[in-house]
């Protein structure tokens, strides 16, 4: 009996989560996951990271929630990389959390705008161009 419960304090003792690796989360979160439409990470918010417990992966588990009620999202991590996500089931605890927007991550992972102004410019080929016709 004294072994079980040894086992399960040892699953609840944790040190605290840097706010520099919560940070890196998100920057993994918007880079590794992705989504079927309708869905995706558009309006989206995080979790803090929570240690894994029981039949999870990895060391770290952030849950997403989706925007406009489509769900949970759990995504883990191993040595601060997405090993894997999923939606959450009820062992991820996603319900009750505190969360915070995603959407910076988001907006630095859009391909930039270009100006209609900007022209296309010819390059010099170093190699002559051929016509046999």
């Amino acid at each position: 009996m004294r072994i079980v419960v040894a086992a399960c304090a040892a699953l609840f003792a944790h040190a605290p989560i840097a706010s520099a690796q919560q940070s890196d989360a998100r920057r993994e979160i918007a880079g590794a996951v992705t989504l079927v439409a309708p869905v995706s990470l558009a309006n989206a918010d995080v979790s803090a990271l929570q240690p894994t417990a029981g039949p999870q992966l990895g060391d770290l588990v952030a849950c997403v929630r989706l925007a406009s009620g489509a769900g949970f999202i759990a995504v883990f991590f191993e040595a601060g990389k997405v090993i894997n996500y999923r939606r959450a089931v009820a062992v991820d605890r996603c319900d009750g959390l505190t969360y915070e927007p995603l959407a910076a991550p988001i907006a630095a992972r859009t391909a930039p705008v270009r100006s209609p102004k900007t022209s296309v410019q010819a390059v010099a080929s170093p190699v002559p161009i051929q016509n046999d016709k």
